[in-house]
C-alpha cells in the first residue's frame, strides 16, 4: 500500500511541476536579469499601430491589443514559450497578460513602464 502511495504522490508533483504557471509585473532593471537567464524570450508589443511607428523593440511581435481580432491572434500564440508583454504605460499589457493567463500560457511578463522604461535602459 505505501507503494502506491510513493505512486500517486509522484504523480501529482510532477503533474504540478509541469503545469506550473509564471506570471509577474517587472521593472526595466528585472529584465535586464530575465534576459540574461533565457534567450529565448519573445517580446509582445501590444500598442496601436501609430504607438508602434514611433519606435519599437528589435523583433517583437505586433498586436494591437485594441484590435477586434485581438484575442485570435494571441489563441495562435505558442503557451509554452516565455513573452514579455508591454504597451505604453502597462495598463494594456496587464490586461494582456490576464488573457494570456486565462488562455493558459505558462510564462508572461508584463513590463512595468512600458516601452519607455525599456528604451531608456536597454537601447
Amino acid at each position: 500500500m505505501d507503494k502506491v502511495w510513493m505512486v500517486v504522490l509522484a504523480i501529482t508533483i510532477s503533474c504540478s511541476a509541469s503545469s506550473q504557471q509564471n506570471f509577474e509585473i517587472i521593472s526595466s532593471d528585472q529584465l535586464g536579469i530575465l534576459e540574461a537567464e533565457k534567450d529565448d524570450l519573445i517580446f509582445l508589443d501590444v500598442r496601436t499601430p501609430r504607438e508602434v511607428s514611433a519606435g519599437h523593440i528589435k523583433d517583437a511581435l505586433l498586436i494591437d491589443f485594441r484590435s477586434p481580432k485581438f484575442t485570435e491572434e494571441i489563441k495562435n500564440l505558442d503557451r509554452k514559450r516565455s513573452y514579455v508583454v508591454y504597451c505604453a504605460s502597462g495598463i494594456r499589457s496587464n490586461k494582456a497578460m490576464q488573457i494570456m493567463k486565462d488562455l493558459g500560457f505558462k510564462e508572461v511578463y508584463d513590463l512595468s513602464g512600458g516601452y519607455k522604461s525599456y528604451v531608456g535602459k536597454h537601447e
